[in-house]
């Protein structure tokens, strides 16, 4: 029985260990009151390992990343965190810093697209979210990789899920840059490349693009192709530049629709790879509100018992 006994204590110890190991460490969360991490109540200051999921109570959460992610979790909001992404459950989140880390929501990717950029992502109904670019662009990827939306810093944008996974509708000028028919959609800001029989007699002018996304080649130059299933002429003029010059460059041409993407933005609803894309009412206070409270912060609240 002794025998039995050691071998049993000895192979908890070694189960024990095992498990404290395999606990990865990745940063901190701090909030002026209580909330929750994995579960169990907290008051001001947590350690936060890979997976743990941290739920704001009254006070926002600001959770630190390392070595250089800045994050902050809204009153009420939900994340499960990693090392190189948070998944929002239910609230808004706003990434102030990480190059190369994401927030997903909704089957969404979220990454910021320049030094400076700050991202607002907000949960709406089952399969809406919201997204705002901040200080620079923020960039918007489905769980496939597939780009659906360049948002501009001072811009939001609501994404909606449940169309046809291929299904393409897009807004813009078509513009003719190294043998390839470009077109910068208004409200998702996505340059693809055109592909079909009525592409080449709408350079210069400004169509609605019906169709279906194709698999990107390497030597595409748009974000995304478009294999076009119908072209429809609309109103509205392009600039000069966007008219198509064949002889212009690709980056050239995408920079020259900028101007008409800001000026027309919020006319029509985009779809990109099954994601409708819908203008927003675009940045309000610049932040969340609760980075700048109107009021001091209340007293830390005594931690929360477990199993709330």
């Amino acid at each position: 029985m002794t025998v039995i006994r050691t071998g049993i204590i000895i192979l908890l110890v070694a189960v024990g260990g095992s498990l404290q190991a395999d606990e990865h460490y990745i940063g901190t969360a701090n909030a002026d009151g209580s909330f929750w991490v994995d579960s169990a109540g907290v008051s001001t200051h947590a350690t936060v390992f890979d997976g743990s999921t941290v739920e704001a109570g009254e006070t926002p959460v600001k959770l630190q990343i390392l070595p250089d992610v800045r994050i902050l979790l809204d009153i009420g909001s939900r994340a499960q965190v990693w090392g190189d992404r948070l998944t929002l459950e239910k609230g808004r989140v706003q990434l102030d810093r990480g190059k190369d880390y994401r927030i997903e929501a909704r089957t969404m990717r979220v990454m910021l697209g320049a030094p400076g950029a700050r991202a607002i992502v907000a949960t709406g109904g089952s399969s809406t979210i919201g997204v705002t670019a901040l200080g620079g662009p923020i960039r918007v990827a489905n769980a496939d990789g597939v780009l659906v939306a360049n948002v501009a810093a001072g811009r939001s944008v609501d994404l909606r899920l449940g169309q046809a996974k291929d299904a393409a509708v897009l807004t813009g000028c078509v513009a003719q840059a190294g043998g390839e028919y470009l077109l910068r959609d208004e409200v998702s800001g996505i340059t693809v490349a055109l592909r079909g029989a009525e592409v080449a007699k709408r350079v210069g002018q400004r169509v609605e693009v019906t169709g279906s996304v194709e698999p990107v080649l390497r030597s595409a130059p748009g974000s995304q192709v478009i294999r076009a299933k119908a072209v429809k002429l609309l109103g509205g003029e392009c600039q000069a530049e966007d008219a198509g010059a064949a002889t212009g460059s690709r980056s050239r041409v995408i920079a020259n629709q900028g101007s008409l993407v800001a000026a027309t933005a919020g006319t029509h609803t985009a779809v990109i790879a099954g994601v409708a894309v819908v203008a927003g009412a675009g940045a309000t206070a610049g932040t969340l509100a609760a980075m700048n409270p109107k009021k001091p912060p209340k007293p830390p609240k005594p931690p929360i018992s477990h199993g709330r």
